[in-house]
């Protein structure tokens, strides 16, 4: 009885791993255009020859995965989110690795190496690294032109990149100086304060001019203009709601309207969650590093 229930036991598990190496081989098939190997799939014993053709194959699985890029940084942080939902949006693999800001003596030196001033993000390509999240999306909108996230035409083009240019310059740096008082639960500097005030009142004027945020925020298409509006806009709505009482931008045309349909993008939604988890583990490292 015993040696019969080994013996039955042995022939299940046998059975069982054969069904998992058949389900690994179907999804390499599937993912990177592999060709079955016979005596794998039928459960056969291999003769050298196709454990050489199998070898062969999983060192071209190998080699995809390490030319994947992957995004340095943390979902926490906009700037990260920059280039994650430009990657998303394309339906481009990636691998995100976890990397806070603040590095020094104690905390990840070596990422000097990917970001010069230690700044996120940092996408690692198959040449090399890049930082700065504007350099980034150039070189994802030209190594994956499609999906694309900018029109075609040249003077289209031209225009989205204005629009985004002029959302980072005159919205997202104007809050930026606010941003440690919001996290850290504290009143800004009088000055500094009346100086967001003067600067977003003059730039909630001109934005109305250079979209009327009626489907996209130019065009009828999504592109990076959209991400630097559904990245920055809410951060600085949110910024005057706290320091000003009210919300600076609830005068735009369409806007409210706009950042609503783009909160139901899928993507965006995958965003926000990841920010959203992300917060407590930012927060410790910078009460860890700064005391904040």
């Amino acid at each position: 009885m015993d040696r019969t229930a080994d013996r039955v036991m042995m022939e299940w598990v046998l059975v069982r791993t054969i069904r998992r190496v058949r389900a690994a081989l179907t999804y390499a098939r599937r993912e990177f255009s592999l060709r079955p190997t016979p005596a794998i799939a039928t459960g056969e014993a291999s003769n050298p020859g196709q454990t050489a053709g199998l070898r062969t194959r999983f060192k071209q699985i190998k080699h995809r995965e390490s030319r994947m890029i992957k995004l340095h940084g943390f979902s926490a942080s906009n700037y990260y989110n920059v280039p994650k939902l430009a990657l998303l949006e394309k339906g481009i693999e990636f691998t995100e690795v976890l990397s806070y800001t603040g590095v020094g003596p104690k905390y990840k030196p070596e990422y000097l190496d990917k970001s010069p001033l230690g700044k996120v993000p940092a996408l690692e390509t198959p040449d090399g690294y890049i930082s700065e999240s504007r350099a980034i999306l150039d070189y994802i909108e030209r190594a994956h032109p499609t999906p694309p996230l900018l029109p075609e035409s040249p003077f289209g083009a031209a225009k989205v990149q204005e629009l985004a240019q002029f959302i980072e310059l005159y919205f997202e740096l104007a809050a930026r100086r606010m941003i440690p008082n919001l996290l850290g639960g504290t009143d800004p500097d009088p000055a500094v304060l009346q100086e967001f005030a003067t600067n977003i009142s003059k730039a909630t004027v001109a934005l109305a001019k250079l979209s009327s945020f009626e489907s996209f925020a130019y065009g009828d298409q999504f592109t990076v203009a959209d991400i630097a509006a559904i990245l920055n806009l809410p951060v600085v709505r949110s910024v005057g709601k706290k320091f000003l009482g009210e919300d600076p931008l609830s005068a735009v045309p369409g806007l409210d309207g706009y950042c609503e349909r783009m909160e139901q993008r899928p993507h965006v939604k995958t965003i926000r969650a990841d920010s959203a988890a992300d917060q407590a583990g930012f927060m410790a490292h910078l009460k860890q590093l700064y005391g904040i």
